[in-house]
């Protein structure tokens, strides 16, 4: 068993702790959040290349298709890589897609297409369903990353978002067939302005992008940037333009999807799941020679994993005995609070732009602390209501990858046995760090180190400081001994497929090919059958009581309420879009959830007792 502690810092510790109050700053007074302009849910994906979203953000692409949920894609490269025939092989992607679109809302391939103005110098191609006109497709046709005919050769559209100075103009193509009566010109800004102007005119209340940080202990081939150079570039310039449409007063959620390097993760979806998407995807390879069902194709077919996990921490009750629910919109720290029965929000704090995901956690005093990770410099930061101060924690791989700050997964925070509060984080060297607390408001800057290799993001905190991540291959266990750690014997089967949860002497994770729930109380996990397909575990404990929750792909959750692993279960329907939060208190379990129209859900159980239909808030 390997033991860790955390540094007896001595004199370290006077520096570290001013050297964390020089950089904190204060913020001004919280302000009304901006919200969607839609009262419905609407999706949008913004996506570099035409199967993108087909592959990387399915089965959600399917869900909300076959619910009649209003759907736009918008393609921003025409993805016709060297092709001789590049408006040829252009078309054929897109009528490849059509196919897949169709065969998502169950309706035959016809579609309407039309020119879109997107402003008196741009146009861009619009196809609507005929028989599902709420499902609709944009195609920019910008010049994909191995086209050396752009404008400056290849890796056009990262050379574009490069280019601060706005003096690069990519030409579009005009695929056979379409409707583009010219080819177009686009800075980097105008790009920008085009998606800001798509959000204006569909009104999503969440936009689906790709991964603007891969993870660099992946996918390696892609040297530069562990991905395909334009999956990449998409989820920055939609990043950005979300930001833009954001200060003008409106809002939507914004969701980052894993691409590639998925293939090097478990399999996490239900053989069921599985097969539909390989058949949505096969209405498109048809159209298309360079792809196949067969490999890497397959590998990606069988998965999708959002970027960063939300976490299942980011409610809380604070001193004075609100109930706080946070999230982060367009970079953004966003908040909501219940005092008494009244809820109100959502309110934007301001400060650091953060990545996506939260955790908080209350002190020994009860005040609550929020943590998350600087989009900028990479730190982990930490603010508390009130004050709204934030305080950088700086980064664990300072120690573990000097040099390197990437990589750096969601902070999970809890109160030791002691009082003191402690934030864990996968670092970049694929273990786990903790930074623990000395002071009820000081920080040191020295992180230990707990082990670990090959941990996925989405860690587990439990009562007495236990702590659960999952590997690809097994689950890690530490629990806290005094000033340290020492190492628990993993849990290698079965293998796990997703984030763990731990609490009430149960640890529960889902399993590898099936999406189902593994639960060990005590003993060695067993595996619950009727579980399968659910990802996104959460776990409350409220006295001896245990409710164990997990997401399914339509929205809806099912829950598990009893004592250690005698649970009763239920579903709690509803438009759920990422991993619920749980609070325990003295009137039970609140379940707190980002709905698919970007607002606050709550649905309070009595302890022991089924949970009511959600009630949206703000």
């Amino acid at each position: 068993m390997r033991r860790d502690s955390f540094p007896h810092w001595g004199s370290l510790l006077l520096a570290g702790v001013l050297s964390v109050a020089l950089i904190a700053c204060s913020n001004p007074d919280p302000r009304p959040a901006a919200r969607p302009e839609s009262a419905e849910a609407r999706f949008m994906q913004v996506i570099a290349h035409a199967d993108d979203d087909l592959i990387f953000m399915n089965p959600d692409l399917t869900a909300g298709i076959r619910a009649k949920k209003p759907t736009v894609a918008v393609y921003l490269t025409a993805g016709e890589t060297d092709k001789p025939d590049a408006n040829g092989y252009a078309a054929q992607r897109q009528a490849g897609t059509r196919s897949a679109y169709a065969r998502m809302a169950g309706v035959p391939d016809r579609w309407r297409a039309e020119l879109l103005n997107s402003d008196p110098d741009h146009g861009v191609e619009l196809y609507t369903l005929d028989g599902r006109p709420e499902v609709q497709l944009v195609f920019v046709n910008l010049p994909e990353d191995n086209d050396p005919r752009a404008n400056g050769g290849k890796h056009a559209l990262t050379r574009l978002w490069q280019d601060s100075a706005e003096a690069l103009k990519l030409h579009t193509l005009t695929p056979t067939g379409g409707k583009l009566p010219r080819s177009y010109e686009y800075s980097r800004g105008e790009v920008i302005d085009l998606l800001v102007e798509m959000f204006r005119r569909f009104r999503p209340t969440v936009v689906r992008t790709q991964d603007p940080s891969p993870d660099p202990r992946y996918q390696r081939n892609w040297a530069r940037f562990n991905d395909h150079p334009d999956h990449v570039m998409a989820a920055r310039l939609t990043g950005e333009a979300v930001r833009v449409y954001q200060r003008s007063g409106r809002a939507a959620v914004e969701l980052n999807y894993r691409n590639y390097n998925v293939a090097d993760a478990p399999v996490n979806l239900a053989p069921g799941v599985q097969r539909d998407k390989l058949e949505v995807f096969g209405a498109y390879v048809p159209h298309d020679p360079e792809v196949s069902l067969g490999e890497p194709y397959d590998g990606w077919l069988r998965r999708q994993y959002q970027r960063w996990p939300a976490g299942s921490s980011w409610a809380g009750t604070d001193e004075d005995g609100s109930l706080y629910a946070f999230a982060v919109r367009s970079g953004e720290l966003t908040y909501w609070r219940r005092t008494g029965a009244t809820w109100s929000g959502p309110a934007a704090v301001g400060g650091a732009p953060l990545n996506p995901g939260l955790s908080v956690a209350a002190d020994a005093r009860g005040r609550l602390h929020v943590f998350a990770r600087s989009r900028d410099s990479e730190d982990v930061v930490t603010t508390s209501p009130g004050s709204w101060t934030w305080t950088k924690l700086g980064s664990p791989n300072d120690r573990v990858l000097p040099g390197q700050r990437r990589a750096v997964g969601t902070p999970v925070a809890a109160k030791d046995p002691g009082g003191a509060l402690v934030v864990f984080v996968k670092n970049g060297g694929g273990g786990v760090s903790a930074l623990r607390q000395s002071t009820s408001d000081g920080w040191p800057t020295a992180w230990l180190d707990l082990g670990g290799t090959d941990v996925q993001d989405g860690l587990a905190v439990g009562p007495g400081l236990t702590v659960a991540a999952s590997t690809r291959t097994e689950v890690l266990r530490w629990k806290q001994q005094g000033e340290g750690f020492t190492a628990e014997a993993p849990i290698r089967a079965p293998r796990p497929a997703g984030a763990p949860v731990t609490g009430g002497g149960l640890l529960a994770y889902p399993v590898e090919g099936s999406g189902a729930l593994a639960i060990a109380a005590g003993a060695d996990p067993v595996v619950r059958q009727g579980t399968e397909g659910l990802t996104e575990l959460g776990l409350a404990v409220s006295g001896d009581l245990v409710t164990l929750y997990g997401r399914r792909i339509d929205g809806s959750l099912t829950v598990g309420v009893g004592r250690g692993a005698n649970l009763t279960w239920s579903e709690l329907r509803g438009p759920v879009l990422t991993q619920p939060a749980a609070v325990a208190g003295p009137d039970g379990v609140t379940l707190t959830a980002i709905g698919e129209d970007g607002r606050l859900l709550v649905a309070t159980a009595p302890p022991g007792g089924t949970f009511p239909a959600w009630t949206a808030v703000g």
